[in-house]
């Protein structure tokens, strides 16, 4: 599949906000498992639908080796939502998981922009 590389672009910034709208939805959950609350549970579906559904739009403007992995960024956010929101640690482990998959999403994007595949 050829793809030009604005089109690609476009495709990575919709998969990026799918991750987060995912991350969003999941965070609901969490936080209406814990508060055992129905609304949190209710928007959480609207958020993780949202990013389903921008996942299934950005699909259309890359190959799917390429824009599938970049929802990787989900684990990052996560680890800074959790930080942030839930007052989780951030450890030296996590640091360098969050080192690796910035550096895999810089190949794959990279490699998706000289059009290798």
């Amino acid at each position: 599949m050829k793809v030009n590389k604005k089109e690609l672009c476009l495709g990575i910034v919709i998969i990026i906000l799918s991750s987060f709208s995912t991350c969003i939805g999941q965070l609901m959950w969490k936080l209406s498992t814990d508060n055992d609350t129905l609304w949190l549970y209710l928007i959480g579906f609207v958020f993780y639908g949202l990013g389903a559904l921008l996942m299934i739009i950005a699909f259309k403007f890359g190959e799917l080796s390429i824009l599938h992995p970049m929802m990787s960024i989900g684990y990052i956010l996560s680890i800074f939502i959790g930080a942030t929101i839930l007052h989780e640690a951030i450890t030296w482990n996590r640091i360098l998981g969050i080192g690796v998959i910035v550096l895999g999403m810089f190949f794959l994007g990279h490699s998706g922009m000289k059009g290798e595949g």
